[in-house]
């Protein structure tokens, strides 16, 4: 236990004297998840859709504010829909204009979710920004949660659909779409409630006043997720996506630990009460103290012969 609670103090140390460093390379690795995964919901051929400009991209916008990057990604998101159908890449601006809006308004983190909602859905792992929300954020970000779930499910169903929006012969525009395989879809609901419950237990479980409470929102949250969307898999009849459902929670599960793991350091067995009162109270204080190791301090000396 020492022995990893003084690693956690090295990297805490190592992301304070590099910061600038590290936040260049975060924002890197998720634009090009983010391109990467736009590019594979929707293909597009010649430069736009090419690796030499999803590099450029990415060490560019390495470089730019994280509300940068979000700006980006929502822009190449709109331009690849639009190469397959117009109409369906002015419905996802409006949306995501509209989820601005009402990101602004309840301050939440400039939208964040609108974007990387959808891009970790895609790669399986939706649940991960709720979580993540949850751990390190404030309850008005519930607002880019709830909007950023309606979004992302509805670019998954146009992604999943674009051949019929492309044929001339089906008839079917991004309305009809929307609202067959998305609002008339029990699926829809399940995973939007989920996608609450996720935040709002991780949220509410560790600003409670109980021990190991960190861990035990990411626990309970992904618990209560999981039967959500059990159910909902089991009412759509879409029982082939429960093993995915598995993998994910697995992947949110290693992340909610890895966030708790260095961001909290409070040791419980170490809990102190102290009471104490002055001319009108008595005062009861529960005092959970910070888990620290000191390092050894190795001296050398220098022995010379006279």
């Amino acid at each position: 236990m020492p022995i990893l609670i003084q690693f956690r103090d090295r990297v805490r140390s190592f992301v304070s004297h590099h910061e600038y460093l590290i936040r260049c390379l975060w924002n890197g690795i998720l634009m090009l998840i983010g391109l990467v995964q736009i590019g594979k919901a929707f293909p597009v051929e010649g430069v736009f859709g090419s690796t030499f400009l999803t590099f450029i991209l990415t060490v560019l916008c390495a470089f730019l504010p994280l509300s940068g990057c979000v700006l980006v990604l929502s822009i190449i998101m709109i331009l690849h829909i639009a190469v397959s159908s117009a109409s369906a890449a002015l419905v996802v601006a409006v949306l995501m204009g509209i989820g601005y809006l009402i990101t602004s308004y309840y301050q939440s983190k400039a939208g964040y979710e609108l974007v990387f909602l959808p891009i970790f859905r895609q790669v399986g792992v939706p649940f991960t920004v709720p979580m993540v929300n949850g751990l390190i954020g404030q309850m008005h970000d519930l607002s880019g949660v709830i909007v950023g779930g309606f979004t992302s499910y509805s670019i998954g169903v146009i992604a999943d659909n674009l051949g019929l929006l492309t044929s001339r012969d089906s008839g079917t525009n991004v309305l009809k779409l929307l609202m067959s395989k998305m609002l008339q879809n029990k699926e829809f609901y399940f995973y939007m409630v989920a996608i609450m419950v996720v935040f709002l237990v991780t949220y509410l479980c560790r600003t409670a006043k109980i021990r190991f409470s960190w861990l035990i929102a990411v626990a309970g949250s992904l618990l209560l997720e999981f039967a959500v969307m059990f159910a909902g898999y089991l009412f759509s009849g879409n029982r082939n996506s429960i093993p995915g459902l598995l993998l994910g929670n697995f992947l949110t599960l290693i992340l909610g630990l890895f966030v708790t793991y260095f961001l909290m350091d409070l040791n419980y067995a170490r809990v102190e009460t102290i009471q104490y009162e002055d001319d009108e109270y008595y005062y009861y204080v529960t005092a959970v103290p910070k888990v620290h190791v000191t390092e050894e301090q190795k001296t050398v000396k220098k022995i010379t012969r006279g």
